[in-house]
């Protein structure tokens, strides 16, 4: 069931049955896979259109409720023609800033791949794996009486640059204050995107700031 929130999925125009990636009858264009709303100015539903955001024609944006509307831009419609798909990066003890595609790992190639992830105007060459990794920490009492922490592990997909544990953190860097956001935030953890460039081959990785407005870079 979509949300009752404006967005593509409820929207007149979207081709549930398609099983394609363009899943709109009005416009041309690969929809984003992204973990936000997303939506044009021409979202309209049983006759009802959307007014809450600033739209401009034959563009996308991606939006979120929470703490108010906040949106942003997401790309120009006819240029929108690759799939583009919601990541995080996080910090990994072994492999320091590393990219984790959580539900979207279909997008990419199997474990032991080297793919190409673009950066702004550099190219660079990251490692596909799979590892164990705890994830979850439960308490439970001894015979002692004692506490004893028991730890969840699981193979977790993720892909870590070749060249430096610091590359991705450098990379946001240019975009937030990421030392202050680290500082202030108990478990860093950041949103991006990833376009498919040539699947299981080459990717680029964008921005995604709309969580970030106390952090942007002035």
């Amino acid at each position: 069931m979509t949300s009752q929130q404006p967005e593509c999925a409820n929207c007149d125009f979207y081709l549930s049955d398609s099983k394609e990636d363009r899943k709109c009858s009005k416009h041309d264009f690969v929809m984003p896979n992204v973990d936000w709303h997303i939506l044009c100015k021409d979202w309209q539903h049983q006759r009802g259109s959307v007014d809450f955001m600033k739209m401009q024609n034959g563009e996308l944006y991606y939006y979120t409720y929470a703490n108010g509307v906040r949106s942003a831009f997401l790309g120009k419609l006819e240029e929108l023609q690759r799939m583009i798909v919601s990541v995080s990066i996080r910090y990994d003890k072994e492999y320091g800033w590393i990219l984790f595609p959580r539900k979207y790992t279909n997008y990419f190639p199997v474990p032991d791949t080297l793919v190409t992830l673009i950066l702004g105007n550099r190219k660079s060459r990251f490692q596909v794996t799979n590892t164990e990794r705890n994830l979850a920490v439960e308490m439970f009492p001894n015979e002692s009486g004692n506490w004893e922490a028991h730890y969840h592990t699981q193979q977790v997909y993720l892909l870590y640059s070749l060249e430096s544990p610091d590359l991705l953190r450098d990379w946001l860097d240019g975009y937030i204050e990421f030392d202050r956001h680290v500082k202030e935030n108990v478990i860093p953890s950041f949103h991006a995107f990833v376009e498919v460039v040539a699947r299981e081959m080459e990717y680029i990785l964008h921005p995604d700031l709309l969580a970030y407005s106390d952090y942007l870079r002035k």
